[in-house]
C-alpha cells in the first residue's frame, strides 16, 4: 500500500449525529467500536485531533487495549503514536492529555502562520 494512508473511525447514530449538543462521549459507541478504534490506532503511525475535540473531550490518543498494544508491537511499531493537533487559534489547554498524556512518541501542533505563540 502506498503512503500516506488515512483512516477515520467514528460512531454515528442512524440520523447522522456523532455527539449531542453537550458534546459528551457518545453512549451509542459499543465496546466493539472502541476495540476497532484501538485496532486502527495499533496499525497507524499517528493519531490526529482537532482543537475543538481537544477542548471538549480531551481524549486519550494512544492504544488503550492491552491486546491491541501487543498487536502493535507484533507489527514492529513502537508503543507510542505520533499525536497531531490541528488548531487555527492555538487556544488549547497546555495541561491537556495531548501534551501530558502517556504513549506519544512525538507531538506535533499544526497551525496557521499568524497563530499566537
Amino acid at each position: 500500500m502506498d503512503r500516506p494512508f488515512v483512516s477515520i473511525n467514528m460512531a454515528m447514530t442512524a440520523d447522522g449525529k456523532i455527539t449531542s449538543a453537550a458534546r459528551e462521549e457518545p453512549a451509542f459507541a459499543s465496546r466493539y467500536d472502541k476495540k476497532m478504534m484501538d485496532r486502527l490506532r495499533a496499525e497507524a503511525d499517528a493519531v490526529l485531533v482537532g482543537a475543538g475535540t481537544l477542548r471538549a473531550d480531551d481524549p486519550p490518543l494512544h492504544v488503550r487495549d492491552p491486546e491491541m498494544q501487543a498487536h502493535r508491537r507484533s507489527l514492529g511499531k513502537s508503543d507510542g503514536l505520533v499525536n497531531i493537533l490541528v488548531t487555527a487559534t492555538a487556544s488549547v489547554d497546555p495541561g491537556a492529555r495531548f501534551f501530558t498524556g502517556p504513549g506519544a512518541s512525538e507531538r506535533i501542533v499544526a497551525t496557521v502562520a499568524d497563530a499566537p505563540a
